[in-house]
């Protein structure tokens, strides 16, 4: 038994040293010429007051810091922090490293609760038939991806980051965890990439449809977008660009290559459907489902992380989009490159409805009218026993998700739990009310979407669903909305001519002006997982893409919500999600006027303080629209936080920080509000940190001995370490020689 004990201890032990040991990763080369000067990004994360709840055997955790829950399939569901960082088009991310603080090493009062297989968006069964792996814990502190990408109407370097504050350790049921995480990224900043060109907005088109296309673009004109049509023939003909492409999708898709750099292009619409305009397959194996869905993404996502032509064919089998696909998996980053819908009409007449409703909206400017300040939720249990024991009404648990992000807009809820979901009338009956979005999530087809009350296999709404009827009977054309559904297939436009996402559009007395859902089968997760991965997190992120994002275009919104959901540990499923997520709608479509930043913000602090003692400061701003605020601090040692907020625009934060050298540091604090607008940044604050006096280790640990399986002592340990002004390395060798030392002596 001491043997074993002995070698669990030296197991932690490694592992501790591990976390404050310098651990890099060099990432591959990006794309464009960029600058040689090197230079280097620090972030901290902060994290406190972990909280252990236990509901029967299953353990969960909470951290402050850590906003989401790392859910994947047979691994433990822990906290998770996701940053995404952006660079200039062509920097290289050179080196990134992290160091941790503050480490703590808690045991749980059972095992933590481990995430199950996704379950299929239709009949509630589980992808896998057999659940019986290990389950498999997190191993690092930090992991991360990059990509290339647009955001605000720029091509540029997304680095997306994982943060996890807690590593679970299943043998012996215990957590470590940490107070703070810094990361050091070390790149060479590229050219910043400029949105001015000579066409803003390209719209592809058959050539049948070009004359009444052109309503669209004097309409687009007026508005100040420069516009260029260009018909499918010109790009099969090499009238603009040369051909390139061994079919005529990669054809059009190199054709959008050219037209960005050319022309400065940063959206692109699609006109037609199956029939008029080609169709690119993704093929992706989700446990024992096979499913190659319509991708639209495939014509966004231009550029791979190094900034080449990204093919979604990188084996060269003329099989795209492969992932778990007969063993193949193309390597795709998945980041939009260009904001891109599709009108996927049938006849000249459809489009003549879409272009009214895109005129009507915009010239009118809907998006400021009290009406469209209302949402309307439709959610009911997604998953009921046998297969779901959980308790929980996911659709209804998307729903409230969704309910706090658009918090200051008037939410009808249609529930199966209010029992007002029963019946299709109610939900008709909300919309020619007046609303900007619907969001419904459960079960779906090609041409209707359903759910269940709670616990029960009963359908609703009755008799069949909300279906594609029941939308050609919606008479608010003066107040048209965008529709959001998270179910299989309603976006599947390749096998029905009106499916139900493209009915919202094809209404010509009402419905919406835009839509979004899966042109394929979808998969989410039970529980209040259901709110983490998938489907489910795919809605929410939308709705946080328009709210918190600077989106102030519906084409930005697709690509941001695209970009926030996409994140390292990307599985099948994931994949499934992201490239089957269907936008029918114009991307220019305006729906938010742009935000004013905040004022510049000002700081109050002490002029001085001490190495290792917490500083206090407070910082205030004010916002011109009174929107919710964020702070982000250069402490003007490396460091900066992490964004803090949202704060009332009126509110007097106070925070805190700690350095662990002196010197004279210059403080700043820059402001952002909801939409992503920054403030300039403060003038510093000037610091002076003066050292504290310290004893060397030695006489710190002198005659306190230290034994690893006594939990107090080791904390203690770990905090003397904290507080040595020195290089890690030197103390946990000598660390490490003493710990054995003790073991040998029968410590």
């Amino acid at each position: 038994m001491k043997k074993k004990n002995l070698l669990t201890i030296i197991i932690i032990l490694l592992l501790l040293i591990s976390m404050v040991s310098k651990v890099a990763g060099v990432t591959g080369k990006n794309g464009g010429e960029g600058k040689e000067e090197e230079k280097e990004l620090n972030l901290t994360y902060s994290f406190c007051n972990l909280e252990v709840k236990k509901e029967g055997k299953k353990v969960s955790l909470e951290v402050e810091g850590a906003d989401e829950l790392f859910v994947k399939e047979n691994h433990y569901i822990v906290p998770v922090k996701i940053e995404k960082i952006t660079f200039p088009w062509g920097s290289k991310i050179k080196e990134i490293y992290w160091k941790t603080g503050g480490i703590h090493l808690d045991k749980l009062p059972g095992k933590l609760e481990v995430a199950s297989s996704p379950v299929l968006i239709g009949n509630g069964k589980n992808v896998e038939e057999d659940d019986s792996e290990e389950p498999v814990s997190i191993d690092q502190w930090v992991y991360y991806d990059i990509g290339s990408g647009i955001e605000d109407g720029k091509r540029c370097i997304i680095l997306k980051i994982e943060v996890f504050p807690i590593m679970y350790l299943s043998s012996i049921d215990a957590i470590q965890w940490v107070e703070s995480i810094t990361l050091t990224i070390r790149y060479t900043e590229g050219e910043e990439s400029t949105s001015d060109g000579e066409y803003e907005f390209l719209i592809l088109t058959p050539l049948e449809y070009e004359e009444e296309i052109q309503r669209l673009v004097d309409h687009k004109i007026k508005l100040g977008v420069s516009t260029k049509v260009v018909t499918l023939d010109e790009i099969y003909n090499g009238v603009y660009f040369p051909v390139k492409g061994r079919d005529n999708q990669e054809k059009i898709k190199y054709f959008i290559k050219n037209a960005i750099e050319r022309w400065g292009v940063i959206s692109v619409l699609l006109v037609g459907g199956i029939a008029r305009f080609p169709i690119r397959y993704a093929h992706v194996k989700v446990g024992k489902y096979r499913v190659h869905c319509a991708s639209d993404l495939y014509y966004a996502d231009i550029y791979n992380e190094t900034g080449g032509f990204q093919t979604w064919d990188t084996n060269n089998n003329s099989v795209f989009g492969e992932r778990n696909w007969n063993d193949n998996n193309d390597k795709m980053d998945l980041y939009p490159d260009v904001y891109l819908g599709r009108i996927p009409c049938t006849t000249e007449e459809e489009l003549k409805i879409v272009i009214d409703k895109i005129i009507l909206f915009e010239e009118n400017k809907l998006y400021e009218e009290n009406w469209f300040k209302t949402i309307v939720l439709c959610g009911g249990d997604t998953f009921v026993p046998p297969d779901d024991t959980s308790g929980v009404s996911e659709g209804e648990l998307v729903s409230e998700r969704i309910e706090n992000i658009l918090y200051d807009f008037n939410h009808e809820r249609i529930y199966a739990s209010n029992g007002k979901l029963y019946n299709v009338a109610n939900i008709n009956m909300a919309i020619m009310e007046g609303a900007g979005f619907i969001d419904l999530s459960g079960h779906g087809s090609p041409i209707s979407w359903s759910t269940h009350p709670h616990e029960s296999d009963e359908w609703i709404p009755y008799p069949n669903g909300y279906n594609v009827s029941c939308v050609m009977k919606l008479s608010n054309k003066e107040k048209p909305l965008i529709a959001v559904i998270g179910a299989c297939e309603v976006g599947r436009y390749t096998a029905y001519k009106n499916c139900l996402c493209w009915s919202f559009l094809a209404n010509p007395n009402g419905g919406g002006v835009a839509s979004f859902g899966p042109t394929a089968i979808s998969f989410g997760y039970v529980g209040k997982s259901a709110v983490s991965g998938l489907c489910g997190k795919m809605q929410i992120d939308l709705f946080k893409a328009y709210k918190y994002e600077k989106a102030c275009t519906l084409g930005e919104v697709w690509a941001r919500n695209i970009n926030l959901y996409i994140h390292p540990f990307l599985w099948s499923s994931d994949y499934l999600v992201i490239m089957e997520w269907q936008f029918f709608g114009d991307p220019t479509l305006v729906m938010a006027e742009e935000s004013n930043p905040p004022e510049k913000p000002i700081l109050d602090g002490q002029p001085e303080g001490k190495v290792g003692v917490n500083y206090t400061l407070v910082a205030y701003t004010s916002d011109p629209e009174n929107n919710d605020v964020y702070f982000r601090f250069d402490w003007g040692d490396g460091n900066y936080s992490r964004w803090l907020g949202p704060y009332n625009p009126t509110q007097r934060v106070v925070v805190t920080h700690v350095w662990w050298r002196n010197g004279v540091y210059e403080v700043r604090v820059i402001a952002k509000d909801t939409h992503g607008v920054k403030s300039e940044w403060s003038d510093p604050l000037i610091v002076n940190i003066t050292k504290k006096k310290n004893m060397c280790i030695k006489e710190n640990l002198k005659g306190k001995p230290f034994k690893l399986l006594n939990e107090n002592g080791l904390l203690f340990l770990l905090r003397e370490i904290e507080n040595i002004d020195e290089k890690p390395s030197f103390f946990w060798r000598r660390i490490v020689y003493l710990f054995i030392e003790d073991l040998k002596k029968g410590g």
